[in-house]
């Protein structure tokens, strides 16, 4: 991290994210609306009339700025950054944080967790060879492993959808 003994006002970090963690003056509980992130980052924000091309373009280079400085608010300042879709971002308050951050995550968790029990347990099991079977059986032994140690298994079921 550059010594920022050295850096004033006037000085522009390069790339924009690192700008960006200069110009922050957000605390916890904040919720910064997305215009700020493209302003920070240099970026056009996307409108209705720009072509698909165009925007797509945009997003990426705002999920490459992004990326970094969600990171680095994490790990250097100690904020998680959290999306309220449709407006921009929140600054989660430290005593929120870990539990929203583990139910997020285990949310994730379960999806992947369901996908995988759905692929799994849809294969053409007349067109597998013995070996095949064998190793379709072993993996749905896994799976079913994996869910009992998640301790959650309601929540992993197709009904939980």
């Amino acid at each position: 991290m550059e010594d920022s003994t050295l850096l004033d006002e006037a000085t522009t970090l390069y790339p924009a994210w690192k700008e960006a963690l200069k110009l922050w003056r957000f605390t916890w509980g904040d919720i910064v609306p997305h215009e700020w992130f493209y302003e920070a980052f240099g970026l056009t924000p996307i409108c209705d009339d720009m072509t698909v091309k165009r925007a797509e373009q945009i997003k990426l280079k705002f999920l490459g700025q992004f990326t970094p400085f969600r990171q680095a608010m994490l790990e250097d300042r100690q904020m998680w950054i959290d999306s309220v879709p449709g407006y921009g971002y929140e600054v989660v308050t430290p005593g929120e944080q870990s539990r929203r951050a583990y139910e997020s995550r285990i949310a994730r968790i379960a999806k992947e967790l369901r996908d995988l029990d759905r692929q799994l347990r849809h294969v053409n099991i007349g067109m597998l060879s013995q070996d095949e079977r064998r190793e379709n059986a072993d993996l749905l032994a896994r799976q079913a492993t994996l869910r009992r140690g998640f301790g959650a298994r309601a929540v992993l079921t197709d009904e939980g959808e």
